[in-house]
């Protein structure tokens, strides 16, 4: 291994041992280098146990691509390593109040935005189940957004591009009930936006459902949680912001 492998190693041992410590106060992390599949695996112990709670597995070209600095690559992959670890972690039910609607606000905010790409459109097919996801979030942030206007907190004319952005819920919603499908040849950056602000709100609703006195339904809600949240991590999804507005939804 290089030497600047070899540091980035180190980084991101480091980085990824104090992230899973601070995420689960008073568990032990214990890390394994597995030569033969390439793999290091961490290893999740809570209080008082001999056998782990969790582990979460990241391939060596991962470890050896870690950066620390604070470039947009740098952030970016950070972000990667903590999705990977937060869903793992909920998945194996040792999160159980995480928020990681939260998280894809926090990342919007710490990456800035990317207008350069906002005019550039895409090809997008969704299957059945994440388009079940997209029409339920959007008819619930449409209402939570129609509340908004209602309860005329400003005025209207200050929230022209709310607005604007509910009117893209109504047409993408209309758009549905005309073709039974989200699916487009050529989708606006702004529309995919709103697609992501839908299934985050969509995240923020199954959160909100979670009890821990019912671990078993729990379980499968926290398994919905990461099944939307790995798809938000994916092709032109994981570029997109959603927008700066959501932040005042994931509350509600």
């Amino acid at each position: 291994m290089k030497e600047q492998d070899q540091k980035r190693v180190a980084e991101a041992l480091a980085y990824i041992k104090s992230k899973i410590e601070k995420l689960i106060q008073g568990a032990r992390c214990e890390h394994q280098y597995d030569i033969g599949r390439g793999v290091y695996s961490f290893r999740i112990f809570l209080q008082g146990k001999n056998q782990p709670d969790a582990v979460v597995i990241f391939s060596e070209e991962n470890m050896e691509d870690f950066s620390a600095d604070n470039t947009n690559y740098g952030i970016r992959f950070r972000y990667y390593v903590d999705f990977k670890i937060f869903t793992e972690l909920i998945k194996a039910n040792v999160l159980l109040s995480f928020r990681i609607s939260n998280i894809f606000i926090q990342e919007a905010k710490d990456r800035g935005k990317d207008d350069w790409w906002n005019d550039r459109y895409v090809r997008i097919a969704f299957d059945n189940k994440i388009t079940a996801v997209f029409t339920s979030g959007l008819k619930k942030l449409k209402e939570a957004m129609e509340r908004t206007f209602k309860e005329n907190i400003v005025n209207a004319s200050s929230l022209s591009e709310l607005k604007e952005d509910l009117d893209r819920i109504n047409n993408i919603l209309d758009y549905y009930n005309v073709h039974k499908s989200l699916d487009e040849t050529s989708a606006s950056i702004k529309s995919l936006s709103i697609l992501k602000a839908a299934a985050i709100y969509a995240i923020v609703e199954k959160e909100g459902k979670r009890d821990n006195n019912r671990p078993y339904l729990t379980s499968k809600i926290n398994e919905e949680i990461c099944l939307i949240a790995a798809f938000l991590r994916e092709g032109a999804f994981l570029e997109v912001r959603p927008p700066e507005w959501l932040g005042d939804y994931v509350d509600v």
